[in-house]
C-alpha cells in the first residue's frame, strides 16, 4: 500500500490532531489541501499565535497549571512563566525534532520548516466548553464542541442495573481512567479508600484492573471495564471519583454528578480546580490520600449543596442552540464549501511577536517622548543662556 502522500486521490479537507506535535502538518502541505485541527483538551499556549487566539496569562490558566481563571499575584506570576516556557519549548525544541523527522521521511522534497506551516490552519474544533473550562475570547476560527463524544446512553446489562437499582443510598463510581491503574495503589492508600468507603452508606462501582483485590467487599462491585457513559445516566449515581480527565469530567457535568478529583498530570489539575471553585467538586491531592482525608472529602462532595451546584452546572452545559456534533459538522462543511475559509483567520496571525504586542509602536512613542523632552531641555538651556547673556550685557552697559 502506498503512503498517503504518494496517492493520486484528491481531498477536499484534511483533519489533523492539535496536541503535542505538529509534524503531521506536512500532509496537508503535500496535498495543497485546507486542513482543520481537532483538540481533545484545552488549547495549549503554543497554539495561540498560529490561531490569533488571545492567551493573556493573567486570567487564562496554562493547561499544565493548577489554577482557575481567578488567580492571585503569585499564581499569575507562575502561570506567566509556564506560558512563556511552553512556547519556547515548542518553538525551539519540539519543532526542531519535527523538522528532523520530516527531512528524514522526505529527503528529496523541499518542504518548509514546521514554523512556516503553522499559520495555515483553517479551523480548530476544541473539545472544551466555557462552563467547564472557563470563558475566554475566541476568534471565529476556534469553535468549542465540548461534549461531542457524548452519545445517548444505552440500557445497562442486568448485572449493573440490579446493583444500581438496589443501592438504597446511591452509588459512587470510582475510575482513574484508562492509563492510571488503581490496582497499583500502595496498600496504605488502597486500604484508606476501603476503610473510608466502609463508613458510608453508598455502594461503590470501582473500575479496577485486578478485580480479585476487592472481591471480599460486599458493598463494592469491581470490574476491569465499565460502561461509564451508561452508568452516569442512572439516577442513583451520587458521585464520581476521578483523576480529572476532561472527557470523564464532561460526562459527569452532563449528568449533574459532583466530582472528587485526584489529579496527577497536565490539565487534570485545572479541570478539578474549576469544579472546586464552583463547589461542584473537590480536589484531593494524591500525597494527601489517607482515611481521614477521604472521609472528610466524601462528606463534603456528597452534601446536598454540591449536588445542587452540579445540577446548576449541568443546566448551563446543556443549554445550547445546537448539539456539539451538529456544530462540528456545520463548521467542517463550511470550511469545505468556502475553500479553506481564510477569512476566519484574524489578521494577528500574520503579525510578528513585536507587532502583535505593539512593541514597535510603544518604542516609537517612547523615542518620540525622549526626543521631545530632550528638545525641550535644549530649548530651555538655550533660553536660559540667552537670558543670562542679555542680562550681563545690560549690566555692563549700565
Amino acid at each position: 500500500m502506498k503512503p498517503i502522500w504518494s496517492m493520486e486521490t484528491k481531498y477536499d479537507l484534511i483533519v489533523t490532531e492539535l496536541f503535542m506535535t505538529d509534524a503531521f502538518l506536512v500532509v496537508p502541505y503535500l496535498y495543497n489541501t485546507p486542513y482543520i485541527s481537532l483538540s481533545s483538551a484545552v488549547l495549549h499556549p503554543q497554539h495561540s499565535e498560529r490561531l490569533g487566539l488571545p492567551d493573556n496569562p493573567s486570567y487564562i490558566p496554562s493547561f499544565v497549571s493548577a489554577f482557575t481563571d481567578k488567580m492571585s499575584f503569585v499564581e499569575r506570576f507562575e502561570n506567566t512563566w509556564i506560558d512563556l516556557y511552553t512556547k519556547w519549548y515548542f518553538n525551539y525544541v519540539s519543532h526542531s525534532i519535527s523538522n528532523e523527522i520530516i527531512q528524514k521521511m522526505f529527503p528529496n522534497k523541499r518542504i518548509p520548516r514546521i514554523q512556516n506551516l503553522l499559520n495555515n490552519c483553517s479551523l480548530v474544533l476544541t473539545n472544551t466548553h466555557y462552563t467547564i473550562n472557563s470563558a475566554r475570547p475566541l476568534p471565529p476560527n476556534v469553535v468549542e464542541i465540548g461534549g461531542v463524544h457524548l452519545k445517548p446512553p444505552k440500557k445497562l446489562n442486568e448485572d449493573f442495573e440490579k446493583f444500581l437499582n438496589e443501592s438504597e443510598y446511591g452509588v459512587i463510581y470510582f475510575s482513574m481512567g484508562s492509563i492510571l491503574r488503581t490496582s497499583s495503589l500502595p496498600p496504605e492508600k488502597l486500604n484508606a479508600f476501603l476503610n473510608a468507603f466502609a463508613k458510608i452508606p453508598q455502594r461503590i462501582l470501582w473500575k479496577i484492573e485486578d478485580e480479585s483485590i476487592l472481591r471480599k467487599h460486599k458493598n463494592i462491585k469491581a470490574a476491569a471495564w465499565m460502561p461509564q457513559r451508561d452508568i452516569f445516566a442512572h439516577p442513583n449515581v451520587k458521585l464520581f471519583i476521578s483523576h480529572g480527565g476532561l472527557l470523564g469530567i464532561t460526562e459527569a457535568v452532563n449528568e449533574g454528578i459532583p466530582v472528587l478529583g485526584i489529579p496527577v498530570f497536565a490539565d487534570q489539575w485545572s479541570n478539578v480546580k474549576k469544579l472546586e471553585s464552583l463547589r461542584a467538586g473537590k480536589l484531593l491531592r494524591y500525597p494527601d490520600i489517607n482515611e481521614k482525608a477521604i472521609t472528610e472529602a466524601l462528606k463534603i462532595v456528597l452534601s446536598p449543596e454540591y449536588k445542587q451546584n452540579a445540577k446548576i452546572l449541568q443546566s448551563r452545559f446543556q443549554d445550547r442552540l445546537d448539539s456539539p456534533l451538529e456544530v462540528a459538522i456545520y463548521w467542517i462543511e463550511y470550511v469545505i464549501r468556502l475553500k479553506g475559509a481564510p477569512h476566519l483567520q484574524p489578521a494577528s496571525v500574520g503579525l510578528t511577536w513585536y507587532q502583535y504586542y505593539l512593541l514597535d509602536v510603544i518604542l516609537t512613542v517612547l523615542l518620540s517622548l525622549v526626543t521631545i523632552c530632550y528638545s525641550v531641555k535644549l530649548f530651555l538651556q538655550s533660553l536660559v543662556t540667552l537670558v543670562c547673556y542679555l542680562t550681563r550685557g545690560k549690566k555692563k552697559t549700565d
